[in-house]
């Protein structure tokens, strides 16, 4: 049986509290590790990538939707300086859901378009190992194109090998 659960994680930024809207899909799956889904925009709300739940109800994989500050049921801040929309602000909120999931040392990503490239972020991907980078990456453009951590790791292992 699948267990849906919404709710907001309070993010702060500077002397502001913001929200950040998640929903989970989890079925009885202790253990396994959860998929984060990044949907793109930055105008787009996280609707559009809820087909991903079929993961949960077919391989009993936890997966966990948000929607960036900014976007859909997230909060909207209003009046904020231009420097205010900068990637590191993206990378903090995914932290920060992260760390109140308690999933920060162990999660899948998949990410569309502008999820796919946060997903690639060098400042995102340089805390991770490749063997712990793991991500899909869907229509983020040729120059945000990389291969998925499974295949980095795959190909530092053959390396090892020989």
């Amino acid at each position: 049986m699948m267990l849906e659960t919404t709710g907001k994680i309070d993010f702060r930024v500077g002397n502001e509290t913001y929200q950040t809207w998640y929903k989970s899909s989890v079925t009885s799956t202790l253990g396994v590790r959860p998929l984060i889904v990044l949907h793109g925009g930055l105008g787009l709300s996280h609707h559009y990538v809820l087909p991903f739940k079929e993961l949960n109800t077919r391989f009993n994989i936890p997966v966990i939707f948000c929607d960036r500050i900014g976007i859909g049921e997230s909060s909207h801040p209003k009046n904020v300086p231009k420097g205010f929309w900068a990637l590191d602000l993206f990378m903090d909120e995914l932290d920060n859901v992260l760390q109140y999931l308690g999933i920060s040392a162990n999660f899948d990503l998949a990410g569309h378009s502008w999820g796919g490239m946060l997903a690639q972020a060098p400042t995102w991907t340089a805390t991770l190992s490749p063997c712990e980078r793991r991500a899909i990456h869907a229509s983020v453009g040729r120059e945000h194109s990389s291969t998925s951590g499974e295949a980095a790791c795959g190909a530092e292992r053959e390396i090892g090998e020989t």
